[in-house]
Parts: C-alpha cells; structure tokens; sequence
C-alpha cells in the first residue's frame, strides 16, 4: 500500500433507576439482582440490554434502565482480548460447537461478531480474563441469559460498568404522525442494497432469513476515515476517466497509479499520493464540495437503508462513544444513554487533526455536550423520524465504520 501524508480536515463548518434486591452465592461466583414484582411488569416492554464490565469480570441484563440480572464473567485473556464496542445478538444456538478451536463446546452459544465473539458456557469461569475472545459464563446463567434475550438485542461490552440512564435532548430522534408511515416503507425498501426486493424477493441475509422491514432502526454518526475518504476518491478518479478500479477504500497500487495520471493531466506533481491539495484538486476537477467531516448511517433489519453527511462542530475536538436505546410508541421515545471509555485509532486523530492528549489515552466525553456538536440536516432527520420507533438505537463514534459491520449484522461500533 503507497504511504500517504497527512490529511487535514478541521474545516469549521456553519454553524430512576428502581430499587433492587440483591442474593449473592458464596464465593461471588455468581450473583443475581431483580427488580420488585411492579417493576418487572412496567419494564416488560422495554427494551433489552447486555452490559459487559472488562475491568469488573462482570455481565449485567437490563430491560430497560431496570437491571434484571447480573453474573460474573471470564474474557479474553492477553492475547485473546475481547473486543470492546457496540454489539448485538447476530445468532443464537443451545448446542454450537467452535469452529476456530477443534470443535469445543460452546452450549447456549449468542454471536456478536462472524469473526467468532460470542456469549457462551463454559465449565471454566474464574472471574479473571481466561478465554480465546469469547464472552464466558456459569453453565446455569448462560442458559438463563439465553432465555431472556433475542436476536438482535445489544451487548455493550466495555472497560468499566456501564449503566443506562434516562437522556431528553433535541438532537435524539422524535417519530412523526403515523400517517407519514407509509412512506417509510418504501424509504426502507427502496435504500437496502440492491433495491431492497429484487423481482419481488426480499434480500436474505448469510442465516438465510428475510430481511426485516419492521426491525427496529439503528443509526450510526461517524467521522469519515481514510478507507471512506479513499472510496470517494476513487469513485471520483473514475468518473473523471483515470480507473481507479472497485471503490473499496484501499489505498493500493492501482489507485496510486489512476492518482499519478490525474496528477500529470492537472499539472500537479505526480506523487500518487493522497494529500489535501489532491483532494482539493480532485473535488474540484469532479465538480463536488468538500464534504463533512461525518456521516449518519442507517441500517434495518441487519440491511443499509441510506447514509447522509453529518456537521459536527468543534471538529477538533474527540466525539468519544455514546450508545442511545429508544423505547416507546409512534407519538414519543423515551431515550437511555450509556457512554463507553475509548482509544481514538493514530489515523483518524491524524486526518481530523483532533486534539487528544496522547493517542493512547483514553477517551471520555460528556453526551450531551456531543449532542449539541452533531449539525443533522432537516431532510435527514424527517426521513428518520417517518422510520424510527420502539426499540430503535443510536451510536456515535470516532472511529469509523470498522471491519465489522456488514452483511447480517447491526452496527457493529467497535472501540480499543
């Protein structure tokens, strides 16, 4: 891959939690939490949600801000780690056995990632990092956990102990009237690749199951990173005759070469690589603006629905990651908000020129101060608001869409 210089992109642009009884078993080996009878029954809707504590050894189960459930864990171990990030629920199976690992068991075993994270049990959890990546649990709390969730529910796995609390703010997304619905379909339809239904089929994900066009919305804002500042140069490259080839993201060999013939036809110096003043050049040769430094991301149904630039202000300064879940009906959603500690990737700190103190420090911002930095134009925010409902959820990051997110999955919101 050709090396590339710095790119700058810090254009200013225009501007109760309830009562809970605890029963702990000897030897902390495993501990469950419930609400009170009353508090069961008014949370029975809401919707659910995994917390992972790296740091605690510790998974707690919330049906909304009510903590339902808690057990001890055991992570990865040196080596192995667990990835930490926004998850959810991609498969579920009681008798699954490794595919990586010469076949071990796996019973009651929920995926988080195709790449091989997973809840699962396991007849060895000491409390301390002991597994490959997976997520291990007590045979008895792994088959009760199994129970209580479903496909798609989210996991937020995370250095410290996460707890969701209630958040009303302008930015989050509000439904509109009902009779605005219809169109939403067809919204939802019309974004999913390829078309959404091709002669009449709907699109089936990689378990084989029908796209679901009343599954919960989930939107993702992000900065665009380099893989996505590449794909626009690349589609850009070959609209302007110099074959970049696929616009992947990947800064390789033959979009190196398309760069240095766009560079001898503008009279540039033909370094073949990527810089501001080729963006600049090549932006303005395409007849498009410079973009915004984020995007706004729309999934349903483990499928793309639309994307659309976001401003953010104070682009210098670090987003940090927040997880939103809604809950409600088609009149108003009642938002949680959890903030995960992250580490910005050296690359995005780089192309953004982000202030951060270190780039091995951890990250913490406040929400609602992020909140009030997203800049979502009115045409976004309709299309959503004629989409979003009960159980709908909303990420914000620094880093990009990750290597994760893909076919069957969630955004898949992964932090270091």
């Amino acid at each position: 891959m050709m090396a590339a210089s710095a790119l700058l992109f810090s254009m200013a642009w225009p501007l109760p939690a309830s009562a809970t009884q605890g029963t702990q078993k000897s030897g902390l080996t495993e501990l469950t939490v419930r609400a009170d009878e009353d508090d069961d029954d008014s949370q029975a809707n809401a919707p659910m949600l995994v917390t992972v504590s790296l740091d605690k050894q510790q998974l707690h189960f919330y049906r909304g801000a009510t903590k339902l459930e808690t057990s001890k864990v055991s992570s990865g171990k040196p080596g192995h780690d667990t990835p930490m990030g926004v998850f959810s629920i991609l498969e579920k199976k009681k008798y699954h056995k490794s595919n990586i690992y010469s076949g071990a068991p796996m019973p009651f075993m929920q995926r988080l990632t195709w790449s091989g994270i997973a809840l699962h049990q396991s007849n060895s959890v000491p409390s301390w990092p002991a597994s490959h990546g997976c997520v291990r649990l007590p045979a008895a709390f792994a088959k009760k956990l199994y129970s209580l969730t479903e496909r798609g529910a989210h996991v937020l796995i995370a250095r410290e102990e996460l707890q969701p609390a209630p958040i009303h703010h302008k930015t989050l997304f509000q439904p509109v009237a009902i009779g605005a619905r219809t169109a939403s379909l067809r919204e939802t339809i019309d974004g999913i690749a390829n078309g959404g239904l091709l002669d009449g089929l709907p699109v089936m994900d990689p378990g084989g199951e029908v796209a679901d066009l009343e599954a919960p919305l989930r939107i993702y804002v992000t900065r665009n990173t380099r893989r996505e500042i590449t794909r626009d140069l690349q589609r850009m490259l070959n609209g302007l005759g110099h074959d970049a080839g696929e616009a992947d993201g990947l800064y390789g060999r033959g979009t190196a070469q398309a760069v240095i013939r766009f560079q001898k036809a503008t009279g540039l110096a033909p370094t073949g690589m990527l810089s501001e003043e080729l963006m600049d050049a090549v932006y303005a040769a395409s007849g498009e603006e410079r973009p915004l430094p984020g995007m706004l991301y729309v999934r349903r149904g483990h499928q793309p629905v639309f994307s659309a630039p976001v401003g953010i202000r104070d682009p210098q300064e670090p987003l940090g990651t927040h997880f939103f879940l809604a809950s409600g009906d088609t009149e108003k959603l009642d938002w949680l908000s959890l903030s995960l500690s992250s580490r910005i990737p050296r690359s995005v700190i780089r192309d953004h020129k982000m202030t951060v103190e270190g780039t091995g420090d951890l990250v913490r911002t406040n929400s609602r101060e992020v909140l009030d930095r997203l800049i979502i134009d009115m045409k976004t925010r309709d299309r959503i608001a004629a989409m979003i409902g009960h159980g709908a959820s909303f990420a914000i990051s620094d880093n990009g869409l990750g290597t994760e997110t893909g076919n069957g999955t969630d955004f898949i919101v992964q932090v270091h």
